[in-house]
């Protein structure tokens, strides 16, 4: 009986996602990712849109609608306000 609620016990389930490390404008010495050197181009290379949802959607089904996102790699917010409003969205749905 025990084996059996252990198994449909909600477990916290976290990701981590490097949202722009190459563009990364920081330039830390110990980088072994950034390809930029603390200055990024005029495009900043975020995740395909299509992949993005593909990506929330089967943490949050494999979590069961529960999963804590954190977004690093050098300064996530050049990812910008819009691609976090949209992993918001996603994340919601």
């Amino acid at each position: 009986m025990k084996q059996a609620s252990m198994r449909t016990r909600h477990e916290p389930f976290s990701v981590m996602w490097k949202t722009v490390s190459e563009d990364c404008n920081l330039a830390c010495d110990y980088c072994y990712y950034s390809t930029c050197g603390g200055k990024p181009g005029t495009k900043i290379n975020r995740i395909d849109p299509q992949l993005l949802e593909k990506f929330i959607r089967e943490y949050m089904a494999m979590s069961r609608g529960v999963a804590s996102f954190a977004w690093q790699g050098g300064e996530p917010l050049l990812a910008g306000l819009d691609f976090f409003r949209q992993v918001v969205f996603l994340q919601a749905k």
